[in-house]
């Protein structure tokens, strides 16, 4: 299936009764295209058909522990937390 950028409809709005429909099958969607939005369900689902998913990010924070290569985006569908910040010190 494909979604061409002239159509003015929303794509996931497009996508999403195949995603589901695909789901009992196992599918894997292709990360270069457009993903289902990103939920706890998505996450788990990521996690059940992609056995070294786990390995992936935990190589992925080794390589890239300030997230310099680590969008918002990704962020959310992949489920990886926000960096804990210092918050500033006040004088008192």
């Amino acid at each position: 299936l494909f979604w061409f950028h002239l159509n003015a409809a929303d794509p996931h709005a497009f996508y999403a009764p195949f995603w589901e429909l695909l789901k009992p099958f196992g599918f894997r969607p292709h990360w270069g295209k457009i993903l289902p939005p990103a939920s706890d369900e998505w996450r788990a689902y990521y996690r059940k058909q992609l056995p070294k998913l786990e390995a992936f990010l935990l190589k992925r924070a080794e390589l890239d522990p300030r997230d310099v290569f680590l969008t918002d985006y990704w962020r959310s569908h992949l489920g990886v937390a926000a960096p804990v910040t210092a918050s500033p010190v006040t004088a008192s």
